[in-house]
Parts: C-alpha cells; sequence; structure tokens
C-alpha cells in the first residue's frame, strides 16, 4: 500500500486540517531528502545513505506511505551491511533512489486521490 488514509487519520485523530497541513510541510521535506540521497548514491557515501535513508524512513512511517518506509529501511539495512561487511556498493544494494523516489510519488499521488486531498 501507497499510503494508508485511515492508520493516518486515526493515529492524529481525524484532525483532516492538522493531516493536511503536515503533509504539505512533509512532502517537500521528503523531496529534499531524496536529493541528498541521490548526491549520497552517486558519490557512494554509505554513512549518508544510511542516515538519510533512516531520516526518510521515520517520515514515511509517520506518514502512512507503507512502501515508501520499507523501501528506506531496505536501503537503511542494506547500507548498514555495506558499512560493516566491507561488501561492493552495488552488490550491497537491491534498492536504489529512484525506487525511493518511486515511492513517494505514488504515495503523493495516492493522498491526492483520498478523502484527505485538500
Amino acid at each position: 500500500m501507497d499510503f494508508d488514509a485511515q492508520s493516518l487519520k486515526k493515529r492524529i485523530d481525524n484532525d483532516i486540517v492538522f493531516i493536511r497541513e503536515v503533509l504539505k510541510k512533509s512532502i517537500p521535506t521528503l523531496r529534499e531528502r531524496l536529493k541528498v540521497l541521490n548526491e549520497a548514491w552517486y558519490k557512494r557515501e554509505l554513512s549518508t545513505i544510511h542516515d538519510t535513508a533512516h531520516s526518510i524512513k521515520g517520515l514515511a512511517q509517520m506518514l502512512s506511505f507503507e512502501q515508501l518506509s520499507d523501501c528506506s529501511q531496505i536501503m537503511e539495512k542494506e547500507s548498514r551491511y555495506a558499512l560493516n561487511s566491507g561488501a561492493g556498493f552495488y552488490d550491497a544494494f537491491t534498492t536504489n533512489p529512484d525506487q525511493l523516489e518511486d515511492a513517494l510519488n505514488r504515495a503523493e499521488k495516492a493522498y491526492l486521490e483520498s478523502e484527505l486531498a485538500p
């Protein structure tokens, strides 16, 4: 599931106005974090990849952007593995920043098609 509107509503006590405000501010924040992730990916900066994927995961979980959260969690684990094992950069990853961006795009689209849309 890309966006679980019911879960978010339940978590934020059905405060639709507040949910819209949070999403309005959070989606651009996620896009900025994805830019950082992309830059780190192409520079092969494993620590930055790990930290940024972790940050994206947390915000995605809070927003009920489930697929984005799942992809970010996988990237976070894979980057930790690469940091700790010395594995080759591309050998360590099954995910990439493009997949996270696709997940965010789908989540945003699902939000805009949901009952929570402005």
